[in-house]
């Protein structure tokens, strides 16, 4: 909150024709609350959220096409081409601009490995040998992923599918790879090697605690890693398959519909908060990733990013992370995802049942 009160005043400082009023929310219901109040004609003008949110707030014609406002060509040559596609996936309009990003990194108690005898995992192979060493010899779950959606895309990528064909409007991950990778995660968690049960609750804590050996989450989780009694290490996100992959998780400025003059004083601030200055002292106060490619180059960023292990290796993992669509029926794709995994995991599905029901319901809800 405190960087970006810097930057609201300091914008409107720089000007007199337009004035940013940051007002603060309870985090609970925050999506939903602002739906309602959008969809009343009573809502903000700028919202941060993931792309993901986009396409609800399409259906009802309350975003602002912000390529009417801002240099596009500019904005397209400093971010990736698939955080670009990201951006105007859902109609073709920019609807959203990107203002921080984040990846996948593996952490990993570093005492228990080195007691062990146990390599930094590179591969996902790496990681199973591992989990069921650390398994055999402590009694504890050797891996975790906090998220069975980004696992799935990690996986089910790195299979060489096709997570949304926004041509065809269908998804790609029924394929026997995709079932080869569900089955082998469902039989660590089996096993025991891999878990999704933590006893403190959270997976952050079971770590902290030594309770388990590594776990896969973005690099937000940083401020919240505090190991009781040892020391932890951190790489990118594991590899394997025939394409290496994994996604990334980018946040995005919304500018709501109202008038031109309203519209063009949002972009305007929004040129402003995502200038090359302005969006690494963004990332660098609330400990995140700049998505531009001129503010990941200037030396007070790099420098932020060179003493956290933690961004250090999220860069390495952004070398290889893509940005998936935000489409209609996108929100259903990821559910699904998650769906899939407690079903085969809890032997309710097999892992061909779970693949071609999730691709029949998400297919259903990207054709809308």
């Amino acid at each position: 909150e405190y960087i970006l009160k810097v930057l609201v005043d300091e914008y409107n400082a720089s000007q007199d024709a337009v004035e940013v009023l940051l007002v603060s929310q309870p985090s609970e219901g925050f999506s939903d609350k602002v739906y309602t109040s959008v969809s009343n004609g009573i809502g903000p003008d700028i919202y941060f959220n993931f792309a993901t949110s986009v396409p609800q707030y399409i259906e009802g014609e309350f975003l602002a096409d912000m390529g009417k406002y801002m240099d596009t060509e500019a904005l397209q040559q400093r971010i990736t081409e698939s955080m670009w596609q990201e951006c105007t996936s859902a109609d073709g309009k920019l609807h959203i601009v990107p203002i921080q990003t984040s990846a996948s990194v593996l952490f990993y108690n570093k005492t228990i490995y080195s007691q062990l005898g146990l390599d930094a995992p590179v591969t996902w192979a790496d990681v199973e040998k591992n989990a069921k060493t650390i398994k055999e010899q402590l009694g504890i779950a050797g891996f975790a992923a906090d998220s069975y959606i980004d696992l799935a895309q990690i996986l089910f990528g790195q299979a060489g599918a096709t997570y949304i064909d926004t041509d065809s409007k269908t998804v790609g991950f029924n394929t026997a790879e995709c079932a080869a990778q569900l089955k082998w995660y469902a039989n660590g968690i089996n096993e025991g090697y891999f878990t999704s049960n933590f006893e403190s609750g959270s997976i952050d804590q079971d770590f902290n605690t030594g309770l388990l050996g590594s776990f896969l989450g973005t690099c937000t989780y940083e401020p919240y890693i505090f190991p009781d009694g040892f020391e932890y290490g951190v790489v990118p996100s594991p590899l394997g398959g025939v394409q290496d992959w994994t996604p990334v998780f980018s946040r995005g400025a919304i500018v709501f519909a109202s008038d031109e003059a309203t519209e063009a004083a949002a972009c305007d601030f929004l040129t402003f908060f995502t200038n090359e200055q302005n969006s690494a002292r963004w990332a660098m106060g609330i400990g995140s990733l700049s998505p531009y490619s001129d503010s990941a180059q200037l030396s007070d960023y790099t420098a932020y990013v060179s003493k956290s292990i933690v961004l250090t290796e999220a860069v390495k993992s952004m070398e290889y992370a893509y940005s998936t669509p935000a489409v209609v029926g996108a929100p259903v794709v990821r559910n699904e995802l998650k769906q899939m995994f407690l079903q085969v995991i809890g032997g309710l599905k097999t892992a061909e049942e779970a693949l071609a029901e999730a691709e029949a319901n998400c297919n259903a809800a990207l054709q809308n």
